[in-house]
């Protein structure tokens, strides 16, 4: 690192004595310590002996080849010269003042003793800062241990240059201390020690001498060394990035009273250009603008540090803030500054108090409000308030309170008794901006008694009159001598009318105001009463609200509309209606008229005493009949409404078009002649003919051609011809348009075209061998009376005779079709193969051709058939043995070990059970596959053993539809193949089923099932026909399966595990949190789980399907808050829906957060829950909740 810019160095020279000698030794504790604290060179050597050459090497930058004591004269440059040519000083100061030209070098330059001083001139206690530069020291030969021992020279450096070397640390200043040559060391090793400012403590083993050392005084002052210390590397022991610029700005401008910035907050940031500079070699002073002061923490490196810190604005208010930032190695100090607002902190929220006196009596300091400040830290002397008394008067109020609770009192007199609104408002002092206002009441009593009332009236109804002695309050009065008569009543009914009100009494203290109004219009209305007693001016104003409720009940009646094409139709009466409330003027409704054409207008209304017309104008340009919709309707808030449907009638100029469809019926592939009629219409003007007219007949199966119209004097009919390609109902329309006018109608009508396929099957005899695949052969054929209907229009199934099914693939044309499959047969015989043909909806056309399927034994490896008891086991063998067997009686074993049916191993095998295959024994397998296969058992059918169906070796498959049971497994995979097991709703498991440690897949088929157990681990059995299913990674449900997930066993999707669902799946009891697993859900599948699934499951929406979530309030964990976790729901769509059950729709809101997919829904119970959505495949649109329909919500995106 470079040499700081040292203000003064002082150097002290010791004599002769080794490195070893000195470090380390107890007679020399102080210097030691120094070497502790500064920077020790462990490696530096003198340059000769004896002393006088080692002295030139330092002051010099040569030895100039002497080699005793003497005195010489030597040339410049030294170190004195090259300072003072540099306009910087040098001084020699020697003890004692005695000449010693060994040890004195400058003595033998042309300076000689000019620049040399006597010790006792060196400055003493901190006024150190009139040293030169750079000094020289030289002790007595006593004092540098030349003569004396270790221990005087250890006393004496501390006795003299102590107060220095404190001072220096803090000065920008340096001190050397290093030994002119070694005692005996041959290496001339010495010891050189440098502390101060600025100095990095620590050993270093860099090699250095006196030459380096001198290049080191120099490069100080940005100086070079003269000549063997012009090439001398300076020492580096000092601390980097001396020297860099320092330029820094303040980062804090916000914050919020009595809020506390964290330690950790930025305050400020600068920058040094001397990016080695470490963030330890700064400290920093933040003066917060406020009158507190806080030391700063430094972080950062390469040049950029922040300065954080903490504090708590007690107050709001704009605060300059300022950092002085100052690096500890060259003292460099920057105080960048800048403002801190800080925010308004109180929220007030006000209490109003209930306040009791007597007119004409001082209420003093009492009570008006209270306030509570989210800020409990302000003072109430931050806080002013004012006191409207409600009689005209205000005063300010004193404020009281600590700890965010606030009272406000003032004092008053009231002129009159009665009920004052007191409005108290509590406003924080300048700059805050809170304020609040308390509306607190006045309960003034009079001296001879109080007031107290209420409104009665809540109810009336548009256009009724209320009656001359309606209720309308009621009062009380503690004086029970005070009489109706001293007291007068004002009723302001809320439309705008006030009038006087009737007092009565109506027991001893109690008294009502009576009245009567008709309210005109419906609508909510404030009503208040205002009543004083006349003999002393007390008075009380109750106040309530009246509801007048809709009153009109509109009855339309439909008007007959004519007109011609063309001709404008004039403030037309369109339609009348009458009203229950005959008081409502016309003014009080709007009317819309849809004309039939599509177009609309607004209606005019006229009419009094419950009868309105409404009229309209409007030019229709065809003739013909439009349906003209009338729609009456009161003004807000009133909701009457009605609709007038009425005819218009619009003839032509030239003659009215009228017409009707003639065609019902066709058959397919059958041609309707070109000249079939289709339609038929009349034309008021007999004087029009067919070649006036042009006709466009849409047939209704996605095909137009033009018609042709004939005959004249008035009547006339369209013809046409067509093909309808397939059977079915199609809706048929003819366009009908007159040239002359464009007058068009449309009459509509439905065409049946019937079914034209008469389906022949003829059986076919298909031959094969057992185990040995059939593939793609033909099975059957068929021919069709209707030749025109492709091969696409008709589906095949093919029931091969061994209780299986598949489709057929139907191919041909010209009414000759042919089906073909593939199937394997497992044993040989003969089959009955029942081939159906089937026409496509709305097609009824079907046959069925019964072929003949002659399957022979194979070689090794064919089938065997057993339909009585036998003894097992059976064994499959891989030659000259079967290696499938068809079981529809009983086979039995008995004894230990021994298996109802053994496969090969080293081959596959099939077993397909219609009857019974049982083990006995420990160990002993209904079913063991010893090389993997098949095993089918179907409905009715049982499997059973110590195993039920054990299958090892290589990958199998289990399709149950009927029982399997085993005491240890009901089935077991040893293998870490793909396994799959295939549980049909008639399926029976009583025992564990364990897929093993491959990747294996659980198919719940078609029907409705449920099972108890599922895990990605282990299971356990719990009790007869409990199922536990473990080790599937895929579970899936096919596409018309519903099937529900319950029983003790928490099931676990895990390990990244895959639910397919195309069917309906139900987990009634809840999926372990800690699932792993992905939940698709395919087209039209439902998925409904009960509570809690852990955030590390996924549910994918694959096409239009449904999720139901029984306890929404318990889905993932920390529901209705920002930090929810749950299930990630993927590709989230249009057409897919969430149903929460148990969710009320009542308040229902939503709240979607577009950065993290998290939406927020609650309700008016204060319900919440909380669906986590990916963002990347969601669909685009908007959230939306309805009611399911059975009390709860279902959550769409459209």
């Amino acid at each position: 690192m470079a040499v700081p810019n040292y203000d003064h160095i002082v150097v002290v020279v010791m004599e002769n004595h080794d490195y070893s000698q000195i470090i380390g030794n107890s007679q020399a504790p102080y210097i030691n310590s120094l070497a502790a604290s500064g920077a020790l060179l462990t490696n530096y050597d003198a340059i000769s002996h004896p002393s006088e050459p080692n002295y030139f090497a330092m002051y010099a930058g040569s030895t100039f080849g002497i080699t005793d004591d003497n005195h010489y004269s030597e040339p410049d440059p030294t170190l004195d010269t090259i300072l003072q040519g540099a306009g910087k000083t040098f001084t020699g100061y020697v003890e004692g003042g005695a000449t010693s030209y060994d040890h004195n070098p400058w003595e033998s330059f042309p300076e000689g003793f000019s620049v040399e001083k006597d010790f006792s001139t060196f400055p003493s206690n901190g006024s150190f800062s009139s040293l030169p530069n750079v000094s020289f020291v030289v002790p007595n030969v006593n004092d540098d241990m030349h003569n004396g021992t270790i221990q005087q020279g250890d006393t004496w450096l501390q006795s003299n240059l102590n107060s220095y070397v404190q001072w220096a640390t803090n000065n920008n200043s340096l001190l050397v201390v290093v030994w002119d040559e070694s005692d005996t060391d041959p290496s001339d090793h010495v010891a050189a020690i440098l502390y101060g400012a600025h100095v990095m403590p620590g050993a270093y083993n860099t090699a250095y001498n006196h030459y380096n050392l001198l290049s080191t005084l120099l490069a100080a002052n940005n100086l070079t060394g003269p000549r063997n210390a012009a090439t001398a590397t300076p020492i580096d022991v000092f601390s980097p990035g001396t020297g860099g610029t320092l330029a820094g700005q303040v980062q804090l401008s916000g914050a919020t009273e009595g809020v506390a910035l964290a330690a950790g907050t930025t305050v400020a940031s600068f920058t040094d250009t001397n990016t080695a500079d470490p963030a330890g070699g700064f400290n920093a002073s933040i003066s917060w603008g406020d009158g507190t002061s806080s030391a700063g923490g430094i972080s950062g490196a390469n040049g950029s540090f922040t300065v954080s810190g903490g504090h708590t604005y007690a107050d709001e208010g704009s605060f300059l803030l300022s950092v002085a930032v100052t690096r500890t190695a060259d003292n460099a100090t920057i105080t960048p500054t800048g403002a801190v607002t800080a925010a308004e902190a109180d929220v007030l929220t006000p209490q109003a108090a209930t306040i009791t006196g007597t007119a004409q009596q001082a209420l003093s300091n009492v009570t008006v409000a209270t306030f509570t400040d989210s800020n409990s830290a302000n003072a109430a002397g931050d806080f002013t308030a004012s006191i409207s008394w409600g009689d005209g008067s205000t005063s300010a109020g004193v404020v009281s309170g600590t700890n965010g609770t606030l009272a406000v009192s003032g004092s008053h007199t009231y002129a009159s008794a009665g009920t004052d609104p007191v409005a108290v408002t509590l406003t924080d002092d300048t700059p805050g901006t809170a304020a609040a206002t308390a509306n607190s009441t006045a309960q003034i009593g009079g001296g001879p008694g109080a007031l107290a009332g209420q409104v009665q009236l809540s109810g009336a109804t548009e256009g009724v009159a209320l009656a001359s002695g309606t209720a309308i309050a009621r009062f009380t009065d503690t004086n029970s001598s005070d009489t109706a008569a001293g007291f007068t009543a004002s009723i302001t009914w809320g439309d705008g009318t006030t009038t006087a009100g009737t007092v009565t009494r109506a027991n001893k203290g109690s008294f009502l105001v009576s009245g009567g109004h008709t309210y005109a219009d419906e609508g909510s209305f404030p009503l208040s009463v205002a009543v004083t007693r006349t003999a002393d001016g007390t008075k009380i104003t109750p106040t309530g609200t009246v509801v007048a409720a809709e009153a009109d009940v509109l009855t339309p009646h439909a008007a007959t509309i004519t007109g011609t094409a063309g001709q404008a139709l004039n403030n037309v009466t369109v339609a009348t209606f009458t009203n229950g409330d005959t008081a409502n003027p016309a003014g009080d409704f709007t009317a819309s008229i849809t004309w039939g054409d599509g177009t609309t207008s607004a209606g005019t209304v006229s009419g009094s005493d419950g009868s309105y017309s409404v009229t309209g104008s409007h030019t229709y340009t065809a003739a013909g009949t439009d349906a003209v919709a009338v729609s009456l309707t009161d003004d807000a808030p009133g909701t009457a409404r009605a609709t007038a449907n009425s005819p218009a009638q619009i003839a032509s100029g030239a003659g009215t078009l009228a017409g009707s469809v003639q065609l019902s019926s066709a058959t397919e592939g059958s041609a309707l002649a070109s000249g079939t009629t289709i339609a038929s219409f009349t034309d008021t003007n007999s004087s029009d003919t067919a070649a006036g007219f042009t006709a466009s007949i849409t047939w209704g199966d996605g095909t137009t051609t033009a018609g042709t119209v004939s005959d004249a004097n008035g009547s006339f009919s369209v013809a046409g011809g067509h093909t309808y390609a397939d059977e079915g109902s199609f809706p048929l329309s003819v366009a009908i348009t007159r040239i002359a006018d464009n007058t068009k109608i449309t009459p509509t009508g439905t065409v049946v075209a019937a079914e034209a396929d008469v389906l022949t099957g003829q059986a076919t005899t298909i031959t094969g061998t057992a185990g040995q695949a059939l593939n793609n052969v033909t099975v059957a054929t068929f021919t069709n009376s209707d030749t025109a209907n492709p091969a696409g229009d008709f589906t095949a199934s093919v029931t091969w005779g061994d209780g299986t099914t598949s489709a057929g693939t139907v191919s041909g044309s010209n009414g000759t079709y042919s089906v073909a499959g593939s199937h394997t047969y497992a044993v040989s015989g003969t089959d009955t193969v029942a081939v159906s043909l089937t026409d496509d909806a709305p097609g009824t056309a079907k046959a069925t051709a019964n072929s003949t399927a002659q399957i022979a034994a194979g070689g090794g490896g064919g089938g065997r058939a057993i339909s009585s008891p036998t003894t097992g086991p059976v064994v499959l063998a891989a030659t000259n043995g079967p290696l499938t067997v068809t079981n529809s009686g009983a086979i039995t074993s008995t004894g230990g070990n021994v298996d109802g049916v053994d496969g090969p191993a080293n081959a596959t095998a099939t077993v397909i059970n219609f009857g019974s295959v049982s083990a006995a024994g420990v160990n002993g397998a209904g079913v063991y596959l010893q090389a993997g296969g098949s095993v089918t058992n179907s409905a009715g059918a049982s499997i059973s053993g110590d195993y039920g169906v054990e299958i090892a070796g290589a990958p199998g498959t289990v399709s149950n539809s009927g029982t399997i049971s085993g005491t240890t497994d009901a089935v077991l995979f040893v293998n870490s193949g793909s396994n799959s097991v295939v549980v049909n709703p008639t399926a029976a498991f009583k025992g564990l089923v364990d897929g093993g440690s491959g990747a294996n897949a659980l198919e719940l088929a078609g029907g409705t099932g449920s099972i108890s157990g599922l895990s990605g681990g282990s299971g356990t059995v719990t009790e007869n026909g409990s199922w536990s299913f473990a080790s599937f990674q895929t579970v899936s449900v096919d596409t018309g399966g519903t099937w529900t997930l319950n029983g003790g066993n928490v099931p676990t999707i895990a390990n990244n595990g895959t639910v397919n669902v195309s069917g309906s799946l139900d987990v009634s009891s809840a999926i372990d949190p800690t699932s792993s697993g992905l939940f698709q859900l395919t087209s039209d599948a439902t998925l409904e789980v009960a509570a809690a699934i852990g955030s590390n499951a996924r549910m994918t929406f694959l096409s239009p399907s449904e999720l139901v979530i029984d306890n929404p309030l318990t889905f993932g964990s920390n529901v209705g808050s920002a930090s929810y976790a749950g299930s990630t729901l993927q590709s989230f769509g249009a057409g897919d829906m969430i149903d929460l059950k148990q969710f009320g729709q009542t308040g229902a809101a939503t709240q979607y957060d577009t950065s993290t997919g998290l939406l927020q829904i609650s309700n008016g119970t204060q319900q919440h829950a909380s669906l986590d959505f990916q963002t990347s495949s969601l669909g685009s649109g908007s959230f939306h909740v309805a009611s399911d329909g059975s009390g709860g919500i279902l959550v769409t995106l459209s």
